[in-house]
């Protein structure tokens, strides 16, 4: 089954982001570069990491609207702060998706093959680019 949003036409021949395109498709609807792909991947991935820390039983599809909001609005404000195009729900939700699933699999994965795969660590120094 594919899971997708009907989305305005920002890229031509472009009327929706299913979660499984591809992350060139949705480089191109958010259109940014690679270098600031690049970038927007690193900053989305260490927010998902604190909210995931923070309620590791929870799939995007459980964040509530105001938390994803105020997930956007942090997310944008470091892209705006760096010259990158700001994204929107949509492009969050792929993205978020991702990282979730990645997360609930390496937990999974963490007792049983990997146990030294995350050491305990915080997260809460934002500011460093650790180029993720």
């Amino acid at each position: 089954m594919r899971i997708t949003a009907v989305l305005r036409h920002r890229v031509p021949g472009l009327s929706k982001l299913p979660i499984i395109e591809p992350k060139s498709v949705a480089m191109a609807y958010a259109r940014h570069s690679q270098q600031q792909w690049t970038r927007f991947y690193a900053i989305s991935y260490k927010e998902g990491v604190i909210l995931h820390e923070q309620h590791p039983k929870w799939r995007w599809g459980n964040v509530p609207p105001d938390i994803r909001l105020s997930l956007q609005e942090r997310i944008n404000a470091r892209l705006q702060s760096e010259d990158i195009p700001e994204i929107d729900g949509f492009v969050l939700g792929w993205r978020m998706s991702r990282i979730f699933s990645w997360l609930q699999k390496q937990i999974k994965l963490r007792g049983r093959r990997f146990p030294k795969m995350f050491p305990e660590r915080k997260l809460e120094d934002e500011d460093e680019d650790d180029g993720v």
